[in-house]
Parts: C-alpha cells; sequence; structure tokens
C-alpha cells in the first residue's frame, strides 16, 4: 500500500477547517482514499492522483463488489473520490476529474428500519424502573430525534430549562432549538438529581466520564444493559434508531400516525429538525400499506 496519498491531509484539513465536517466524516474520507490508492498503487505501480484514470476507479469498483460490498458503502467511498478531486481540480493539482461519467451503484429500494409502536410503548412502560442515565437518554434520543453524535457532545449550557429548550449542535456546525416537553423535563431532572455534573458534558458515565459512540450503540436501545428492564429493540436496530435521520422520521410517523393529522403535526417537526423533505417521506410510505399497530 503506498505510503503517502499527495495532498490528502491538505484535503482532510480543508473539509475539517473550512467546511466543519464531523470528525467521523473526515475519518471516513481517510479510510476510503486511502483504500482505493492503496489499490492503484498495487495495482498500477502508482499512487499519484494525477495518474488516476476512470478505467482504474472502475477496475476497482468491480473488486469491490466481488467482495459483496453494499451498495451504500461503495457509493460513499465514490462520493469520496469525487469529493477529493474536486478539491484537487478546484487547486489546480489535476486537469480533470476521472469520475466524470462514472456513475454511483444503483441503489435497492427500500423502506428504513423503524422502531414499532408497541416496542416503544413497552419501553416507556418502564421509563420510571430504568437507571435515571438510561431512561434520560432514551427519552431525550425520542423527544428531540437528535443524532447520537449530538447526544454524545450535548454540554450542560445547551439545554434551557427556563425556557423549555434544547440547543443541538449539528453536522456542520448548525445549531437548531429544540423544544422540551414537560415529560421530558421530569426524566432530565431525575437523571440530574442522582448525578454529579460540572459545566461540561450533560451525559457523563457515574465515573464522571463522557459517553462514547461505541457505549450509546451499544445499550440506548439494546439488551447489554439487563437492568434497565428488558429491552426489546433488535440488536441490528439500535444504532440505525440512534443515528439514523430517517429512521428517526419513519418512527415519528408511525407513533404520531395512531391520532390522525397529530401524525403529520409531528411530522412537520421532525422533518424541520433533520431536514428531510416531507414529500420524500410522504413517497416513501406510499411505497406500502402498513398497520401502525404492527
Amino acid at each position: 500500500m503506498v505510503a503517502v496519498v499527495p495532498y490528502l491531509q491538505d484535503f482532510l484539513d480543508y473539509v475539517t477547517y473550512q467546511k466543519s465536517y464531523s470528525e467521523h466524516t473526515v475519518q471516513a474520507y481517510r479510510r476510503d482514499l486511502n483504500q482505493y490508492f492503496g489499490y492503484q498503487f498495487e495495482m498500477y505501480q502508482s499512487g499519484s492522483p494525477n495518474d488516476t484514470t476512470s478505467t482504474f476507479i472502475r477496475s476497482w469498483l468491480v473488486e469491490l463488489s466481488e467482495q459483496s460490498m453494499k451498495p451504500s458503502s461503495i457509493n460513499r467511498k465514490l462520493s469520496s473520490l469525487k469529493s477529493f478531486f474536486n478539491y484537487l481540480r478546484m487547486l489546480g493539482k489535476v486537469e480533470r476529474n476521472p469520475l466524470t461519467g462514472i456513475r454511483n451503484v444503483k441503489m435497492p429500494a427500500k423502506l428504513p428500519s423503524y422502531v414499532r409502536s408497541h416496542e416503544s410503548d413497552r419501553l416507556f412502560d418502564h421509563i420510571d424502573e430504568m437507571d435515571p442515565l438510561d431512561a434520560a437518554v432514551i427519552s431525550m434520543l425520542y423527544h428531540t430525534g437528535m443524532r447520537r453524535a449530538e447526544l454524545i457532545e450535548l454540554k450542560q449550557g445547551q439545554v434551557d430549562f427556563n425556557k423549555n429548550q434544547i440547543r443541538v449542535l449539528g453536522k456542520g456546525k448548525k445549531e437548531r432549538i429544540v423544544p422540551m416537553s414537560a415529560e421530558l423535563e421530569s426524566i432530565l431532572n431525575r437523571y440530574l438529581n442522582t448525578t454529579n455534573h460540572d459545566e461540561g458534558h450533560f451525559f457523563t458515565l457515574k465515573n464522571g466520564k463522557p459517553l462514547y459512540p461505541h457505549l450509546g450503540c451499544g445499550w440506548i436501545m439494546g439488551t447489554s444493559r439487563p437492568q434497565s428492564g428488558g429491552w426489546i429493540i433488535h440488536p441490528h436496530q439500535r444504532c440505525r434508531y440512534s443515528d439514523s435521520p430517517f429512521a428517526r422520521i419513519h418512527y415519528f410517523y408511525t407513533a404520531g400516525s395512531r391520532n390522525g393529522l397529530e401524525g403529520w403535526t409531528l411530522l412537520a417537526k421532525a422533518t424541520k429538525i433533520v431536514i428531510i423533505p416531507r414529500v420524500r417521506i410522504q413517497k416513501i410510505h406510499s411505497m406500502r400499506k402498513f398497520d401502525i399497530e404492527a
């Protein structure tokens, strides 16, 4: 594998400091680009972007497909390459973008993963019996629809109990205000009353350290903390629920639709929070008829 990809670190600094991309996105760029140029170096004895051709890239895509990689993962890698070469063209380091004419892999049509209403009802029937931290984290995700990373990075000063609102810092350092319901406020207060807090992270472990991604993925909607009441969410749904905006929207829709038009009110609030067009959600739900209580 090639040791150094020319201009790679400059590109990563650009998306980090000028584009304000998240650390997760930057690391994904690093992995994808190192993987491609490692392939190019191994197969064509060159690790330079100036030598990259559409033929090289197409042969790489064939190899990824033969490894049974998911179309979504392949398309993400293509997106990383496109961004990198667009950056190089902007700087005048390459004359052309070798990805011109290369299309994304066709994605299979499917409905998003979501939490069914009877599962959430079972979960919240036992919310008062849970550990205060568990209950607070789950309720925060349910009531606000925030991303897992946003929840982990939430600071004390972003939760305003006087105005009943939460200031969320999202992707690209974009800020949005989310209302705090009376139910959520009560659960958060129960958590705060059992925890020693400083002015740092809002959610912390008993040792005072903040939550971390693998922990959140492992127990926010999972079964690895049995003392929390025997949660029933499938383990592969845990991260999708806590970290996928579309899955959260799908869930808000199904939960809210049980009350008729109230469901569309919840839908409108949810689309505003994560910026997904309402018409797109209507389209995905028109693909099939389903029982909200199923």
